[in-house]
């Protein structure tokens, strides 16, 4: 039996604890006490109740100290409830032992290792399929990506093919256009002449009508004949205006058959 009585503690809601525990010790792992109030005499004192000497007591403290340097986060959130629960180092009027709070809060630190160290082997085998997973979808990523660029080149190509096409397709329709230009021009001049020498030819028939009434001593049959001549040279030259008509309107319809074939 130790040679003087526990310390005892009492929190800001009321509740009361014992320890063997220097204040000092409890403030250094975070406890909030109010100002311990010792009691002399003590009923588990006075019980002769059997309580750990103080190398006991060191060596415990000890091995809680090993374990909140571990697990300080779960010691922390147990020392939350600690005003709640009441259940570390309470004394019970029927209770002969002071230790049973303190055991308690051994085996539930315990408890917490063992489960920190599931949640370790369970973090570590997701982290494992994790590691898989990335690596799959960095294959699928490059593969995306040689692909994407495979897609890239022929988008490329087909618009560098397109572009070739559409430029040889404006220089085809630039050139078909000036041969209709040309060709229109041609028909317009021919035209011209042809009025010209219409008018020219009537001109000179009427002058060979007035001079066969003047000269009814002419041959008929001559003058005639070279009126012939005139009207076949016309005539020639009426077929071949036709004949270039025709060219152009050729010319056209291959143009625009092209045309509809290129951007089909």
């Amino acid at each position: 039996m130790a040679d003087k009585p526990p310390t005892i503690f009492k929190t800001p809601s009321g509740a009361t604890f014992v320890s063997r525990f220097d204040i000092d010790e409890l403030q250094k792992h975070g406890a909030e006490f109010t100002e311990a109030v010792r009691i002399e005499k003590h009923k588990a004192w006075e019980k002769e109740v059997d309580v750990l000497d103080m190398n006991e007591w060191s060596r415990k403290a000890s091995a809680v100290d090993q374990l909140c340097a571990s697990e300080k986060a779960q010691f922390d959130r147990l020392r939350e409830e600690l005003d709640q629960r009441c259940t570390i180092f309470r004394i019970y009027n029927n209770t002969s032992d002071p230790w049973r709070g303190f055991e308690h809060l051994i085996v539930q630190v315990k408890h917490m290792q063992e489960a920190r160290e599931r949640e370790k082997k369970t973090m570590k085998e997701e982290l494992s399929a994790l590691n898989n997973l990335t690596y799959s979808q960095q294959v699928t990523a490059k593969d995306s990506e040689a692909q994407l660029e495979l897609f890239r080149i022929q988008s490329e190509t087909c618009k560098h093919e397109k572009e070739k096409a559409v430029s040889g397709l404006e220089n085809f329709k630039e050139s078909h256009n000036k041969k209709v230009r040309d060709l229109e021009k041609k028909a317009q001049s021919l035209e011209r002449q042809l009025e010209k020498n219409t008018e020219e030819n009537s001109a000179k028939v009427e002058g060979l009508e007035a001079e066969l009434k003047k000269s009814e001593g002419r041959s008929r049959d001559l003058e005639y004949d070279q009126l012939g001549m005139q009207r076949a040279h016309d005539e020639e030259m009426l077929r071949t205006l036709q004949k270039l008509q025709a060219e152009k309107e050729q010319a056209l319809e291959i143009a625009e058959s092209k045309h509809n074939n290129e951007y089909s």
